[in-house]
């Protein structure tokens, strides 16, 4: 009989000894994430076909050339900065309208690096609620108001840090 408990134990011993600190949840929720924004993608262009994941394919490509590069400007961690992020349907759904929204993607593509940077600062502020969940400080812990979960994320091209009221 397979001794679950033991095997569990020596696989959370292995992740600590190669210093993985599983991290694969928020690499599994981002793969979900591409997969939704390219199903989206595609229905709005009337394509309608299921997807195809092999080598070369037109989603493969897509994934190289638009999805892969917001990691080098840390969009995964702003959308997932946790677990209960990455895990709940509400929180993903949440993820992808943000960036569907903010049209990051585009935005990471065409090489606008000051507006990317700017909106993956307000996704961490907005996304904040979740780390509150585990019992970490957020915005809503330091006196200010916690932000409304409907509320767009204001982007401040101005250049002058300060929100607009």
């Amino acid at each position: 009989m397979v001794d679950w408990k033991r095997l569990l134990d020596d696989d959370a011993r292995e992740r600590a000894r190669n210093g993985n600190d599983d991290d694969e949840w928020r690499q599994e929720a981002a793969d979900s994430l591409c997969e939704l924004y390219y199903e989206t993608y595609r229905v709005q262009k009337g394509r309608g076909k299921r997807l195809d994941l092999r080598p070369g394919s037109d989603y493969r490509r897509f994934l190289d050339s638009h999805m892969k590069p917001l990691a080098r400007h840390s969009v995964w961690e702003a959308l997932f900065p946790n677990r209960v992020s990455a895990t709940s349907a509400q929180a993903i759904d949440e993820a992808l309208h943000l960036l569907a929204d903010t049209k990051l993607v585009d935005r990471v593509y065409s090489g606008d690096i000051v507006t990317v940077t700017k909106i993956v600062s307000n996704i961490q502020k907005k996304r904040a609620k979740y780390l509150e969940l585990e019992g970490r400080t957020g915005p809503a812990a330091e006196g200010e108001e916690p932000a409304d979960e409907e509320a767009e994320i204001e982007l401040d091209l101005e250049g002058d840090g300060e929100d607009e009221e």
